[in-house]
């Protein structure tokens, strides 16, 4: 099957996004009023149906579309304070449900580092800041011993 660039038929309602682990998870098009990379990589199939190949795994994905749809596809920026006033992420936030969709991931540096670059490489800002507090306030937690031993370069 051929693809080439979308030629912006953007009156469809959906979009297909694909998964780096091959996952299609169908989501509405107004996604592209967050993710502003989404647009300059969608292709049309010969059938018309609009998808975006991502080099982002499934379970990121997922969590990135709930923050979409979370936010009504219009939040342009996250709102938290930078520098971070408070060490636990929570403390930081003006809505405490944005907190809940990445909470299972806020001890798992390895986790947040993805989720941050899933923000950056679909172009949501947001979520993108969201990502970079989590971190932020992993690292506020920490020892200087702590970081040494997550961060070593074995």
């Amino acid at each position: 099957m051929q693809m080439g660039p979308a030629q912006h038929n953007y009156h469809q309602k959906s979009i297909s996004l694909i998964s780096s682990d091959g996952i299609e998870k169908v989501v509405p098009f107004e996604i592209t009023n967050m993710c502003r990379k989404i647009p300059q990589n969608i292709q049309t199939t010969p059938e018309g149906k609009l998808m975006m190949h991502t080099d982002v795994k499934a379970l990121h994905l997922s969590i990135i579309v709930s923050y979409c749809q979370m936010k009504f596809f219009n939040k342009n920026n996250s709102g938290i304070p930078f520098p971070l006033s408070c060490n636990k992420l929570v403390d930081n936030m003006i809505n405490a449900e944005e907190c809940n969709l990445i909470q299972d991931y806020l001890e798992d540096f390895d986790q947040l580092k993805e989720l941050m670059k899933t923000g950056k490489s679909l172009g949501c800002e947001p979520f993108y800041q969201l990502a970079a507090a989590a971190i932020a306030s992993w690292f506020r937690r920490r020892s200087i011993r702590d970081v040494i031993n997550e961060l070593s370069m074995d």
